[in-house]
């Protein structure tokens, strides 16, 4: 469960990232439509949520909330080193 938990909250917080116009024009090379921006600001908070459901479903409450404050630092900096590197990889290819 605390693999599930940390995968769920990393892609959250990716999610979270590239709702905001300057990371998602980093990475994919253009400003996304602000319909796309709320969309992926939902995806990321409902994949926080599940995060957090997955701790209170494997511990009680004191104990889950204590674990999956825990997770959200290395999820956090997971989705960081994944955003660097898709920007650096968007950097990286030929313009056209």
């Amino acid at each position: 469960m605390n693999l599930l938990a940390l995968a769920l909250a990393a892609a959250g917080f990716l999610a979270l990232a590239l709702a905001m116009r300057r990371h998602a024009g980093q990475v994919f090379g253009t400003h996304p439509a602000p319909a796309r921006d709320r969309a992926m600001r939902v995806l990321g908070i409902f994949l926080l949520s599940l995060s957090l459901a997955g701790c209170l479903a494997a511990w009680p409450m004191k104990i889950a909330l204590a674990a999956w404050l825990g997770i959200l630092t290395p999820a956090a900096l997971a989705a960081i080193l994944v955003l660097s590197h898709l920007i650096r990889r968007q950097r990286k290819r030929p313009r056209r």
